[in-house]
């Protein structure tokens, strides 16, 4: 679905952010509205994430990953 209904911009950016995870080891999730969107078809570009553990190192270590800062 998410090949489907997402554009290439947006599937690049969450795979750069499981990719950063996995490497940390933080857990984290697509949630939200978009994944209700999804499943019933419907164009949704609000992406929300959840990280299970420290959010702020999370980001600074996605920041530096994709070269952001």
């Amino acid at each position: 679905m998410l090949e489907e209904r997402l554009p290439s911009a947006v599937r690049e950016t969450l795979k750069a952010v499981g990719e950063a995870a996995d490497a940390a080891g933080f857990p984290v999730y697509l949630v939200g509205g978009i994944v209700r969107d999804l499943l019933l078809r419907k164009e949704n570009l609000d992406v929300d994430i959840v990280v299970e553990g420290d959010g702020i190192i999370f980001a600074g270590m996605l920041v530096r990953q994709l070269g952001a800062a």
